[in-house]
């Protein structure tokens, strides 16, 4: 049976054959441009975020305990951002100190405003994992995965980092997120793992810093035949 990859690597692929094969070979264009400044980030911010998302596993909420996560999620995103930022300069990529202070202090404003949020997220009520990783269905990795109130059913969400976002974009942008490749291989890889008690849905919480902050909880739900066209798609 064909070999199904992961969503970054199927995503570069569908645009340029030739981009996929640099990037598996460690290759990155040498000035750092906004795609990459991006990545890095989003990175961070996830890294972030993992550490506040591991203090709700079980049940556990409060503004107490999400203020005393704050520091250390904090430290560990400007860690990653430090030690991502360094390989990336041992391989040749200029990235300029003050972009990655611009970075850091985007990560740092972004996760303080969102710990702030996160007790009102309904896809944070009952997180089940966190950075949950899938290896046997493409190589995937879900940020989370949480569980529908009421049905029960199991379901990824995943955790996305705008540092600008202008409000006419935001409706597309959540659009392209939600009808995404990545989506639709996160939901038919959770129902790979765990059957009938997942469900068809996927889960997103957008973070936008600027020029307003706020956070966008969105639910999408995939057909049954959809996520089996997908997989036969996928295996092509």
């Amino acid at each position: 049976m064909q070999e199904i990859f992961s969503p970054t690597q199927t995503e570069r692929w569908s645009q340029c054959a030739l981009l996929n094969l640099l990037s598996r070979e460690g290759w990155e264009p040498r000035e750092a441009g906004q795609s990459l400044l991006g990545r890095l980030a989003g990175g961070a911010f996830a890294v972030g975020t993992a550490t506040l998302h591991r203090g709700l596993m079980g049940g556990a909420s409060g503004a107490g305990l999400l203020s005393e996560l704050l520091p250390t999620g904090q430290r560990d995103a400007a860690i990653y951002l430090q030690s991502t930022a360094e390989r990336y300069t041992r391989a040749g990529v200029v990235l300029a100190s003050e972009q990655l202070a611009s970075i850091q202090l985007d990560v740092k404003r972004g996760l303080e405003r969102y710990a702030t949020y996160t007790p009102r997220s309904g896809h944070l009520r009952d997180v089940l994992g966190v950075e949950f990783t899938i290896p046997d269905a493409g190589k995937c990795r879900v940020d989370l995965l949480s569980r529908q109130w009421g049905s029960g059913l199991i379901y990824p969400v995943d955790i996305k980092f705008k540092r600008y976002c202008k409000a006419e974009y935001l409706s597309k942008t959540v659009d392209d997120f939600l009808q995404s490749w990545q989506f639709l291989h996160n939901c038919w890889a959770v129902r790979q793992l765990h059957g009938t008690v997942a469900g068809h849905s996927h889960g997103l919480i957008l973070v936008v810093l600027s020029p307003r902050f706020g956070v966008y909880d969105h639910m999408v739900e995939f057909a049954p035949e959809v996520l089996t066209m997908w997989e036969a798609s996928a295996r092509q």
